[in-house]
C-alpha cells in the first residue's frame, strides 16, 4: 500500500471513531449531539426548530457513517494492494458521500426551514443572473 493512502485511511478511520464517539456520548452519556463536525456552520442546535426530534434524526446516520468509515479503513489497510479494489473504494466512498449529502439536505429542511429558504433564493437569484 502507498504511504499516502495508508494517511487517508487512518484519518478516515478517527473520523469513523469519532462519529462512533459522539454517538456513544449522545446515546449513553445523554449529552447533546456535538454538531461542530457534521453541519454546515450556520446549522447550529441554537437555531434548530426541534433538538429533541433532529438528535433522533441523526442518531442512526452517525453510527451508519462511523461504522462504514471505519470498515472502509479496515478494508483499505487489507485489500489495498488489489487492482480491483480502487473500483469497489471509490463507489462504497461515493455512497457514504451521497447518504452524507442526502441526510443534510433533509436537516436542513426539517429543522432549519429559514437557511433553506435562503439557499432557494440564493439559488434562484444565481439562475436568474445566467
Amino acid at each position: 500500500m502507498d504511504g499516502f493512502f495508508d494517511i487517508f485511511s487512518l484519518l478516515i478511520a478517527f473520523y469513523g471513531l469519532y462519529f462512533l464517539f459522539g454517538w456513544f456520548r449522545t446515546v449513553v452519556q445523554k449529552q447533546p449531539v456535538d454538531t461542530k463536525n457534521i453541519l454546515p456552520a450556520e446549522m447550529t442546535l441554537k437555531n434548530c426548530n426541534d433538538e429533541k426530534q433532529f438528535t433522533s434524526f441523526i442518531l442512526p446516520w452517525m453510527l451508519i457513517t462511523g461504522l462504514s468509515l471505519v470498515l472502509y479503513a479496515a478494508l483499505s489497510y487489507f485489500f489495498g494492494n488489489e487492482g480491483w479494489f480502487i473500483i469497489v473504494v471509490f463507489v462504497y466512498f461515493a455512497a457514504i458521500l451521497t447518504y452524507y449529502i442526502l441526510t443534510m439536505r433533509t436537516a436542513r429542511r426539517r429543522f432549519w426551514p429559514e437557511i433553506e429558504e435562503e439557499y432557494i433564493r440564493k439559488r434562484q437569484q444565481k439562475r436568474k443572473r445566467k
